[in-house]
């Protein structure tokens, strides 16, 4: 089910629409609108024949809970999981689903608290043919989506109006396919990864909503093998992207930026590596994780004989420092928008630095590693931490998943990011309850 809770824990209320059948379940991870007046989340009830998967909004309080997709014309058509997000005003919300054709996933918008005005955003998909990914730009104008629209696979890159038409291809025509996007936090340009050149080397271009202005910002390599990988990320004034590649030697995947509309301007940022790859988030090729004010980006490597480590590198490539303690065997960054404290004062890494296979959670300064602070505290059983932390809004508190005080029991907290003041924000669990490890979020 879904609840929301005050920060402090005094007020847990229950969201989910309580009249549906009691099997059913809130299935998703659950997302505020940005102005916090309501949240979406996916259902898997049976207020539909055959108990499909429906997307609904509420407000914080429980009231006005509604379902925003209509049936469509192929009846009970599912939302897909992780598939829903809001309009930058919270106006309305996008969603992906098997709505008017059950074979294609298809890119809809509806208004935020009703399915009676309810949009397809794609153009008219080929036998096969679906979309697989979007993103909204940040001030609402359109929305860009990958799809393989023109035939059935490649993948093409294209933007349409949020309500439906106005559609654009922005990626090249003769591009294999387009395997990932991000728009510049100011909505000018879009970054993509493509192998337009139809040579087995994908590549970072960035382009104009409106589909001129294209060129390629990753330096030019002539071996098949040697490709940017991942999705790229912006730094947060647009000046910058950031994108994970093994332009220097084959499969060493390194950290690497370039200027926006700047032709082959490759600098790495990372230092010379002992070994292994650059790992920029929970895996290698997640969205490089860069600082507040745009100058620093964080990540995973081996640069010195003492092991990997955490490293903040200058975006300009003049140098890296580690930012890290001693550890055993693992190191982890979360997903990159979890990473850095929204004010840039600390960062956060998961690593097993007092204790060997166990992952605590640990905050640091960027200049270096002379103020780490262990948030979680000693718990009552070995690897209890159950997620990455979640940064507040305002910096001021760090919230995570532990079965730090039951022994499998997985509840919420909170804590200082300089540590101290660790809050049960969950309150007491029925038995064998769980906080889920990934679907707790801030209200903006």
């Amino acid at each position: 089910e879904l609840y929301v809770a005050e920060p402090d824990g005094s007020t847990v209320t229950k969201v989910n629409d309580p009249t549906v059948n009691p099997n059913s379940d809130v299935d998703d991870e659950p997302v505020w609108a940005p102005d916090s007046s309501r949240i979406a989340y996916r259902s898997n009830e049976s207020t539909r024949t055959g108990g499909v998967f429906v997307l609904r909004t509420v407000q914080p309080n429980g009231n006005d809970n509604v379902i925003v997709n209509p049936q469509g014309i192929v009846g009970n058509s599912s939302v897909s999981a992780v598939s829903f997000s809001w309009a930058p005003d919270s106006t309305r919300i996008a969603y992906l689903a098997n709505q008017d054709d059950t074979n294609k996933n298809e890119l809809y918008t509806s208004a935020a608290a009703t399915s009676l005005d309810n949009e397809k955003v794609n153009g008219i998909l080929p036998i096969g043919g679906n979309v697989s990914q979007y993103g909204w730009a940040p001030n609402g104008s359109r929305i860009a989506y990958r799809a393989d629209q023109n035939n059935d696979v490649p993948y093409e890159l294209w933007t349409a109006t949020p309500t439906g038409g106005s559609i654009t291809q922005v990626s090249g025509n003769n591009a294999t396919s387009v395997n990932s996007f991000a728009w510049a936090p100011d909505s000018s340009r879009i970054a993509y990864v493509a192998d337009e050149d139809i040579n087995d080397i994908f590549e970072l271009y960035t382009v104009l909503p409106d589909g001129t202005g294209g060129v390629q910002v990753s330096t030019n390599v002539t071996n098949p093998g040697f490709n940017v990988i991942g999705i790229p990320s912006w730094s947060p004034d647009s000046s910058r992207i950031a994108y994970v590649a093994d332009l220097d030697a084959n499969e060493v995947f390194e950290l690497y930026t370039s200027q926006a509309a700047v032709a082959t301007n490759s600098i790495k940022v990372n230092g010379t590596l002992l070994g292994g790859n650059v790992l920029t988030g929970p895996v290698l090729g997640a969205a490089p994780a860069w600082s507040p004010d745009s100058t620093a980006l964080a990540f995973v490597a081996q640069q010195n004989t003492t092991g990997i480590g955490v490293y903040v590198g200058k975006a300009n490539g003049t140098g890296t420092v580690k930012v890290s303690g001693a550890t055993n065997t693992a190191v982890l960054l979360g997903p990159y928008e979890e990473v850095w404290a929204h004010d840039g004062s600390r960062l956060a890494y998961m690593a097993d630095q007092d204790t060997v296979n166990t992952l605590d959670l640990y905050t640091t300064i960027p200049t270096g590693n002379t103020n780490i602070v262990k948030i979680t505290p000693t718990p009552v059983q070995n690897n209890s931490l159950k997620s990455f932390g979640k940064w507040a809004p305002d910096s001021s508190y760090i919230a995570y998943v532990s079965a730090q005080d039951t022994a499998d029991v997985a509840e919420l907290y909170m804590s200082k990011p300089t540590g101290g003041n660790n809050q049960n924000i969950s309150g007491a669990l029925v038995f064998e309850g769980d906080v889920d490890s990934q679907r707790f979020e801030w209200a903006p």
